[in-house]
């Protein structure tokens, strides 16, 4: 068994709870419960006053403990649970909810912990994470677990940002376990914070795990350059090749207009008709073509930070209608004219505000697109109404097919995430994505309501005003 004395938190350890990056994964390990509440008071503490989101993770008793320490410091935590700066999750019932034969599963897991920070996100640049699950599975004397689960919350850093802080008793690590456990746990994380006067064996190895990760970090840095390097390359080539791309499409889409032109002065005849169908068919594919290059152009944009919005003044009202107009019109060509008689518009009788107009295009069509391919040809429902205070429009696409699944939800709005049924679904899978930027770069939110074979409905709120926009580009760019 390994035993320590512990002692107060030392001033560097303290600036590793207190100011954890991002990324940052920190285990903590000690003796008793006084040394643990005290550490995670200053982890939370500290996060509750920058402003950070925190998401807790306890079992109950612990949960006690840092609401009762917090409170000693003057936190309110019933506030900060209120305006959901901070929530707590039960220990043990969070942990059943991904386990499946006794092992964690990675996907449920990123179900369930994604979607905590999902919720964070939109509000919070920084968020702080604590649990207590891994140290479950080792009292139950499961290190391979423990150490998977470890590497799960690694594996979901690379997707979210947000700083972790773990705890192990340390007279868990008995001589029922390997005697390398510890070893192995810490090799685990970014950070690890022993009691502060360690035994000579855990000196031993805590130096030389120092040596092993500053040989690591040394050779992750170097490849971490050259990826930013082959990164950097292939977003400075992406505007090249749609540029390259584009200037073919717009040739064809002209030859393809002229030839109309000279079919519409013939005569009508079977041969005509058929042709007229061919010159039809191009035009939606060159359409479609010209979509998916401008998406790779607008993610290498948004990769690069040139991504700008440029707002004027118009109606919305008129413009949706437009664009439901040209969107039946191209499923038309497209050979489903049934989607003309399918799309309802309901509104406001005029709705004049400061937008992109072409950006907002973008958001209409991608939603319009999204609710043709997952409607299963039922009717498609727009709404487009002010808010009760004027200040702000709510966009709503409703449609009644397919649905998504509750754990997708959170997952349609990353880049290249196509939720389908099955089958392979044509497109690169960044609507959602273009469109949840241009929203955010807006000032605007977006959200999604689903039901599985009921249908989804999108919801976007975006402001009248153009200070609010410009406010929005300065938070981006800035």
């Amino acid at each position: 068994m390994i035993s320590l004395s512990d002692q107060p938190i030392s001033h560097e350890n303290s600036q590793v709870l207190t100011h954890p990056l991002q990324k940052d994964h920190i285990v903590k390990f000690y003796e008793d419960e006084k040394t643990l509440t005290d550490a995670v008071t200053a982890y939370v503490g500290s996060g509750l006053t920058e402003g950070d989101g925190i998401i807790l993770i306890t079992t109950p008793k612990h949960r006690e403990a840092l609401e009762k320490s917090l409170a000693l410091k003057g936190f309110n935590v019933h506030e900060a649970s209120i305006k959901k700066q901070l929530i707590f999750k039960d220990a043990a019932h969070t942990l059943s909810q991904f386990m499946e034969n006794q092992v964690p599963n990675e996907e449920k897991f990123r179900a369930l912990i994604g979607a905590m920070i999902e919720e964070f996100k939109p509000k919070y640049s920084k968020i702080r994470a604590y649990g207590e699950m891994v140290n479950l599975l080792l009292v139950d004397g499961n290190l391979t677990e423990t150490i998977g689960l470890e590497e799960l919350w690694n594996s979901l850093s690379l997707t979210y940002s947000f700083s972790l802080l773990c705890s192990y008793l340390i007279s868990d690590f008995n001589e029922k376990l390997p005697e390398q456990a510890y070893q192995k746990v810490c090799q685990t994380h970014s950070h690890s914070l022993p009691v502060d006067e360690p035994s000579p064996q855990i000196l031993s190895q805590l130096q030389k795990r120092i040596i092993e990760l500053e040989r690591e970090v040394t050779g992750r840095k170097k490849i971490e350059l050259v990826l930013q390097e082959a990164i950097r390359c292939r977003d400075e080539a992406f505007p090249v090749a749609s540029h390259e791309l584009k200037t073919p499409l717009t040739c064809l889409k002209l030859q393809i207009q002229l030839l109309q032109r000279l079919i519409s002065k013939e005569t009508e005849s079977k041969n005509s008709q058929k042709v007229r169908k061919t010159i039809d068919g191009c035009e939606y594919q060159i359409d479609r073509m010209t979509k998916l290059t401008d998406q790779i152009l607008d993610l290498s944009q948004i990769r690069l930070g040139r991504f700008k919005l440029c707002p004027e003044p118009f109606d919305l009202i008129p413009f949706v209608q437009k664009m439901v107009d040209q969107f039946a019109e191209l499923m038309s060509l497209s050979g489903q004219p049934q989607f003309k008689n399918l799309i309802t518009l309901s509104s406001e009788v005029s709705t004049p505000g400061m937008w992109d107009q072409s950006r907002f295009g973008q958001i209409i069509t991608n939603l319009l697109s999204n609710a043709v391919k997952y409607g299963n040809g039922k009717p498609v429902e727009i709404c487009v109404f002010r808010t009760l205070d004027k200040n702000r429009v709510r966009l709503t696409v409703r449609d009644f097919g397919i649905g998504i699944a509750a754990e997708n939800q959170a997952k349609i709005f990353n880049r290249f995430e196509q939720i389908g049924s099955g089958s392979h679904t044509p497109g690169l899978g960044l609507g959602l994505y273009i469109v949840q930027q241009i929203v955010s770069d807006s000032g605007g939110t977006i959200e999604v309501q689903s039901e599985i074979n009921r249908g989804s409905i999108f919801k976007i709120e975006l402001p009248l005003i153009l200070s609010k926009i410009r406010d929005a580009q300065t938070r981006v760019e800035h």
